[in-house]
């Protein structure tokens, strides 16, 4: 977790979130004109003067979208979503390599402390659609650094307001950087967690491959907090 010389007292944290939330309900009435190379990650991506987020990949702009409406998952879960509303990421949780790490937004570049970036434009847990989040591999941002290590059939607890969002993974790959198109929306509920893998370019000023995992939604449990 991170230290209190990386973010400060644990009290702006959660001021940070709580402003992010409020600010995340009045995106849609915002226009915003905005050019990001997230060169941090390998993705290139903007956002149109709706304020919508597109994805530049081989195949040309595909725009990102963010279902407003909670999916069942395959079993019945333990918990009630029929009146819930999807809330963006707070915490992931992956046990299986020891991983427990808060969320925050990012755009053009990834957290600079001990956390995930989850992309703006992708999904939130439990929706139909794809999760992505981003962790470094290394440096005193490191949060994914174990994550080759995971197997198919590992869980990936993704908390947002009091419910955990169950993911099990059902891929591990290392890609080239300039695959854009894991970023895309996905029909059926799923994740997508990136780090870095390869050698550093420093032309590019970054990795040249990265490390994938995906999974998909098996099912949802209260959650009470971190």
């Amino acid at each position: 977790m991170p230290d209190g010389g990386e973010l400060g007292q644990v009290s702006g944290r959660s001021g940070r979130r709580k402003r992010f939330l409020g600010c995340l309900g009045g995106i849609g009435l915002l226009v915003v004109v905005l050019v990001v190379l997230g060169s941090a990650i390998g993705f290139r991506e903007w956002r149109s003067p709706s304020g919508k987020v597109v994805v530049e990949t081989g195949g040309g702009a595909k725009e990102l979208e963010m279902p407003l409406v909670l999916a069942s998952p395959p079993t019945v879960p333990a918990v009630d979503l029929t009146e819930r509303s999807p809330q963006p990421p707070e915490w992931v949780a992956i046990p299986a390599i020891g991983v427990r790490s808060e969320v925050f937004l990012m755009s053009d570049q990834p957290p600079a402390f001990p956390a995930a970036g989850w992309l703006y434009g992708s999904a939130m847990p439990g929706t139909p659609g794809n999760v992505v989040l981003y962790g470094a591999r290394e440096g005193k941002a490191a949060v994914f650094s174990r994550l080759g290590e995971l197997q198919t059939g590992a869980e990936v607890t993704l908390m947002a307001g009091d419910i955990g969002y169950i993911y099990q993974v059902t891929s591990v790959d290392e890609v080239d950087a300039g695959r854009t198109d894991l970023l895309l929306t996905t029909t059926e509920p799923s994740v997508t967690l990136i780090t870095d893998a390869g050698e550093w370019d420093a032309a590019a000023k970054r990795y040249t491959r990265r490390l994938v995992v995906r999974g998909r939604y098996i099912d949802a449990q209260p959650w009470s907090g971190s």
